[in-house]
């Protein structure tokens, strides 16, 4: 079962020329601060978490993760015989060599702990709250000095966060496009970010729409890059997020990756 969306995407990519072939290990740090709004008010206030998050990212320019993940097959066949059911499960893919400029990042990040929660109105309490998330990104980088245009076709997020207080549990979709100016190892811009699944909701049900937007900051300087991102959100919980609706939040986050 092949996956055209992927493949579509990792095509267009493919004209967005990336500074160099490499693979790229990092870690970041991120202070959240978010404040989650229930689903029918009836009188029960707003929660506010603050909780930090560790992340660690892979990153691959050389094409060869992403042709391996374009072509990746899964085969099911079931064999019935008078005496037996044989089911034999193959998973297959192949690297197909690419152009220069395909980038993809594979990332987890994490928190756990007592974190400070507040519902609107109560006293500051500290509660073991727990956060995972997955990331998947296929994107490039175009530079067109002074000028450069970072972005990821596809952004899959997979995110929960619990508390006895809070519950988010979301699959995102998302679109990212940053947009800035090179000097030098420097890079700065904007950048935004879109929940496509929730967008879609917004334009039928009258759901709030996911976004994020804020300023990044790089400095290139091979084979070190470092990053420092400001950026204001809203993530639409959806069904997943039982008794919430969305989350608004800030995050300030500093992080570095290593290429060879």
């Amino acid at each position: 079962m092949r996956h055209p969306a992927v493949a579509f995407a990792l095509a267009l990519a493919v004209g967005l020329p990336a500074p160099a072939l490499a693979f790229g290990l990092g870690y970041g740090f991120a202070v959240h601060q978010a404040e989650f709004t229930r689903k029918h008010q009836s009188g029960k206030s707003p929660v506010r978490v603050q909780y930090p998050v560790h992340r660690i990212t892979l990153i691959d320019t050389t094409g060869a993760l992403a042709s391996v993940i374009a072509s990746a097959r899964y085969d099911y066949k079931q064999e019935v015989s008078q005496y037996s059911i044989t089911t034999t499960e193959t998973w297959s893919a192949e690297y197909t060599p690419m152009s220069e400029g395909v980038r993809v990042r594979l990332a987890y990040a994490w928190s756990g702990g007592e974190r400070d929660t507040q519902v609107r109105g109560e006293p500051l309490r500290s509660l073991d709250t727990e956060f995972s998330e997955f990331q998947f990104t296929v994107g490039g980088l175009l530079n067109l000095a002074p000028m450069y245009v970072d972005l990821d076709m596809i952004d899959i997020v997979l995110r929960d966060l619990s508390n006895d207080e809070v519950v988010l549990d979301r699959a995102l979709w998302n679109f990212d496009l940053e947009v800035g100016v090179i000097k030098g190892p420097l890079r700065f811009g904007g950048r935004v970010e879109v929940d496509l699944v929730a967008a879609v909701d917004a334009l039928f049900d009258d759901a709030p729409y996911g976004y994020s937007y804020g300023l990044a900051a790089n400095w290139d300087y091979y084979p070190l890059i470092v990053t420092a991102q400001w950026a204001t959100y809203q993530h639409h919980n959806g069904d997943y997020g039982g008794r919430f609706d969305r989350v608004n939040g800030r995050m300030l986050s500093l992080g570095a990756t290593a290429e060879w």
